[in-house]
């Protein structure tokens, strides 16, 4: 460190360190500064990075950048929740900005030591707050409290003409930190050297500390940050610094030679077991499953019950040069997320091609036909009324088609746009006591929108209402509670596409 930056870290309790300490806080012309002898003060508690740069400070801070001094790459961060605001000098040569701290999320259960960071969007807040959220933690069910940060001032003053900088803080943060979501500068710089030194490695072995064989081992990247322990961030940012770095492997292999089954033979030998193929016409698909995904299908609770909360699948359709990726996913209590529990390649989408079973599906015809035609084989059922009460309609596609529809005003004029879409959301509610039949609620919406006629006969067809609306959905016998646990959307996979592109 330069004699530059030299740090008092007994100021605080100094007549004259809080003296030049608040004389750089409260000094306006950065030109000032060389006329101050302390130049770095670093307050109580405040958090350093391993740079000895103030990313979370506290009390009386100053750190100043000189023109002639390399900054640390994360001057003018701050490692907390905050929102900011930007102002310029009359001259325009002094660029000032302003961190607001927004506190911490912390659980109302006092054994447990989660502290998350609050949204930054404006009105996020209390608009998270009204919604009562519980603790993120896994296994815990207490509510989450926001502890609001007052009294605390961050700044960082630039000089555009002369290169001069400063950071200021003052006030305390009666608050822990709260736990970070992404990596700091200096962090991401660090993972970067790690992941150039060992393009190959995989995000696995990244976080578990090991390199591949033949090489020596490595320290887990969960030591840079411990957001780096998120698998699909860490797999993100590797793809991104490799690209950066041009050392990102083609996508596409030329599949000479035997290329492709000894890859089929290693997947199966690393756990990623091929459970069903073909290559006849109409059938061609291949489906993998790793032995930890099937034994989550088989996982009992604490009641000893296996679960029964049904499976969501849906398509990814860029993820293959050629064909399909189909997902089938269950919902995990232990990580708290949809887990994928089996992979399928698909040639084509005709439903012979889709092997499903009790789940959530869109609208699409080759999905249905596909868990029936399947179903019916594999379980020697003959009843295919009794099969199609298994399948249950994606509610957000509804949605979406009413939104659609409302919008086009030569079917429903513009000041009844809310009219309409209240009715048509209506048709997702159960009957009450005293109220409406789904019978009713239909033909209230004929006679007072005669224009939507052919658009409520095909959400009419028998195969389609029983699957989106609860009112028309028969149960069978046997499982009279099927559909309880079953979600109504399939939103939590068709966010699982967004991470497999990051990883493609």
């Amino acid at each position: 460190m330069s004699s530059s930056n030299k740090f008092t870290q007994d100021s605080p309790n100094t007549k004259a360190g809080i003296q030049a300490s608040q004389a750089l806080i409260n000094s306006k012309n950065l030109d000032e500064i060389v006329d101050i002898p302390l130049d770095c003060f670093i307050g109580e508690d405040s958090k350093l990075d391993s740079q000895g740069y103030p990313l979370y400070p506290n009390g009386n801070t100053v750190w100043i950048k000189h023109p002639d001094v390399e900054a640390p790459l994360n001057f003018g961060k701050v490692g907390f929740s905050y929102t900011s605001r930007v102002s310029w000098s009359k001259n325009k040569r002094i660029k000032s900005t302003k961190f607001k701290c927004l506190g911490v999320l912390m659980c109302s259960n006092d054994l447990c030591d989660y502290c998350g960071p609050p949204p930054t969007g404006k009105g996020k807040i209390p608009e998270l707050m009204a919604q009562h959220p519980t603790c993120l933690a896994p296994r815990c069910s207490k509510k989450l409290a926001h502890i609001d940060c007052e009294g605390t001032h961050t700044q960082v003053d630039v000089d555009m003409v002369t290169g001069w900088s400063k950071l200021t803080h003052s006030g305390i943060h009666g608050h822990p930190w709260p736990d970070s979501k992404k990596p700091d500068l200096l962090s991401k710089a660090k993972l970067a050297q790690v992941i150039v030194n060992n393009p190959d490695t995989a995000p696995f072995l990244l976080r578990v500390g090991r390199s591949n064989a033949g090489q020596a081992p490595i320290k887990s990247v969960n030591q840079i940050h411990p957001s780096l322990g998120h698998k699909d961030r860490l797999s993100y940012l590797r793809r991104d610094i490799l690209v950066k770095a041009g050392l990102m492997p083609a996508k596409a292999s030329d599949g000479g030679g035997d290329k492709l089954l000894l890859d089929m033979f290693h997947w199966n030998h690393q756990g990623l077991k091929i459970i069903s193929s073909s290559f006849m016409d109409n059938e061609e698909h291949f489906t993998f499953q790793t032995q930890w995904m099937a034994e989550r299908l088989m996982d009992r609770d604490e009641k000893n019950d296996v679960y029964r909360g049904g499976l969501l699948s849906d398509v990814t359709y860029k993820f293959f040069e050629n064909g399909y990726l189909l997902t089938t996913s269950m919902y995990c209590e232990d990580l708290m997320r949809w887990i994928p529990v089996q992979l399928t390649w698909l040639r084509g989408l005709k439903h012979e091609c889709e092997i499903l079973s009790c789940q959530v599906v869109d609208f699409s015809m080759s999905q249905k036909e596909g868990f029936v035609q399947a179903y019916m084989e594999v379980f020697g059922e003959s009843d295919r009324a009794r099969v199609m009460r298994l399948l249950k309609g994606c509610q957000e596609h509804f949605c979406q088609q009413v939104t659609r529809v409302k919008r086009n005003h030569k079917i429903i004029p513009p000041h009844l746009e809310s009219d309409f879409a209240a009715l048509a959301m209506g048709l997702l509610q159960e009957k009450e006591d005293g109220g409406k039949t789904h019978e009713e609620k239909l033909e209230y919406i004929r006679r007072k929108f005669p224009k939507v006629k052919r658009w409520l006969d095909w959400w009419q067809m028998s195969d389609v209402q029983a699957m989106v609306f609860p009112s028309r959905r028969p149960l069978t016998e046997d499982l009279p509670d099927a559909d309880h646990g079953l979600p109504d959307k399939t939103n939590a996979q068709e966010s699982m596409h967004r991470i497999y592109y990051m990883l493609c």
